[in-house]
């Protein structure tokens, strides 16, 4: 007992958290490489119901509501069977995200820099070639984060 009054009790429960939707692969597994240790690699736009979502050298955009279903669907489907908006391959993205514009924001480990249209489901012309190493990003509104992999951000 403190000097204060009686200690506030501790309670521990199971009762909080997620409920879990499903469990379904959309994506092939990084068991034959695996991921880098800093991941960005799920993100959701909620003004257009969209995801992106990267793992082992696939990229892909979908609607949200496509992909609820997908994974609520108690029948065993395969990945391939999931509508997507977008996919491509890609080797070693270390980002990938939504812009304040809407656009889909993809960073690869060799210093690329990749857009794609969310309206036209296009990879934009203007991606740029950093010709650095990027080790992660962050992405807040339209200001992307880099650091590379001399531990400096720009």
């Amino acid at each position: 007992m403190s000097a204060l009054g009686d200690e506030i009790p501790t309670n521990t429960s199971e009762d909080f958290g997620f409920k879990s939707l499903g469990q379904k692969n959309i994506l092939p597994s990084s068991e034959e490489s695996l991921p880098f240790s800093s991941l960005s690699h799920f993100s959701i736009l909620n003004g257009k119901s969209l995801y992106i979502a990267y793992s082992n050298d696939r990229l892909i955009i979908g609607d949200l509501q496509t992909l609820r279903e997908f994974i609520e669907n108690t029948e065993d489907l395969s990945r391939d069977e999931l509508d997507k908006k977008f996919e491509e391959t890609i080797p070693d993205v270390v980002f990938c995200g939504f812009n304040a514009n809407a656009k889909a924001i993809v960073a690869t480990r060799s210093g690329s820099i990749i857009t794609i249209d969310t309206n036209s489901f296009e990879k934009e012309q203007e991606s740029i070639e950093l010709h650095k190493t990027i080790l992660t990003a962050k992405l807040h509104h339209n200001l992307l984060w880099i650091l590379d992999d001399k531990n400096q951000i720009f």
